[in-house]
């Protein structure tokens, strides 16, 4: 997320018979994004050429691991999981150093877990696992706050590891659990997240708890429901979208089963179909 506009609204689906079935408008359930701005420009207010070459380079693998996840679910190619991450992880490796890297981080609280913990948490629209570390997790965790899964009385431990390879040549790699997770008063229950017991270094240097994906889940090397997509089916989000407002300048936020009309710059959002 780059990139910056008034207001954004990302919907899941046909969302008309939902919204008609809805009883009353819904209360926006919103929370403060924070920019945590590791550098796209230089000091002097020049563009930082190496910083932005190198995040070029991040996205185009990025999605190039997204396209080879929706091709593995969608299409069977690379049943074999072990070598398909092995041969995404030879693709990838090498191509960029990790101090080149330059981004624009937007972070939120989340809530995880019984008692609730909070997270300050990456929001990621191009991806979508739940990653955060866990106190499994070591010094490639450095100081982020550590989910502690002994301690939730819902957590939920699965037999699945999960990997994410990245383009550095890198990986994390953590166990698959479910657990309640909380945002902007919506909660999803069992919720698939990552947690982690090593965080690749383009993930440990991150100004943040986690990474939240948002997209489909045939994005997921996990094959599970991102956040929205878990509230929408539990039926806990007023509406089947979320929406966000990103601002260099001023209060920047995300809102789930909703959509802020006083952020908008029309009062309405404009729909499209897509397939």
């Amino acid at each position: 997320m780059l990139f910056s506009l008034p207001a954004v609204v990302l919907a899941l689906g046909t969302a008309a018979g939902l919204v008609d079935a809805a009883p009353s408008p819904p209360r926006p359930l919103t929370i403060e994004l924070t920019k945590r701005d590791l550098g796209l420009k230089n000091d002097d207010g020049s563009v930082n050429i190496a910083g932005l070459q190198a995040q070029t380079v991040a996205l185009t693998r990025k999605y190039n691991r997204n396209r080879n996840n929706y091709r593995y679910h969608a299409f069977g190619e690379g049943k074999n999981p072990e070598s398909r991450m092995a041969r995404e992880k030879r693709a990838s490796a090498g191509t960029i150093q990790l101090t080149e890297q330059s981004m624009s981080v937007w972070t939120g609280k989340v809530y995880v877990g019984t008692p609730a913990v909070p997270f300050n948490i990456y929001f990621d629209t191009g991806s979508s696992d739940f990653t955060i570390a866990s106190i499994a997790c070591g010094t490639s965790c450095g100081t982020k706050q550590r989910y502690n899964y002994t301690a939730s009385s819902t957590a939920v431990k699965t037999t699945r590891t999960v990997t994410t390879n990245f383009v550095d040549g890198t990986s994390s790699s953590g166990t698959l659990y479910t657990d309640t997770v909380t945002i902007a008063g919506v909660t999803a229950n069992q919720q698939a997240l990552v947690a982690a017991s090593s965080l690749s270094s383009t993930v440990a240097d991150i100004a943040s708890d986690g990474l939240m994906g948002l997209a489909f889940s045939s994005l997921s090397g996990a094959y599970t429901s991102s956040f929205m997509f878990t509230v929408n089916s539990q039926g806990t989000a007023a509406y089947p979208y979320f929406s966000m407002r990103l601002n260099n300048n001023g209060p920047s936020e995300m809102t789930f089963g909703a959509f802020n009309r006083l952020r908008s710059a029309s009062g309405n959002p404009r729909w499209y179909s897509f397939v």
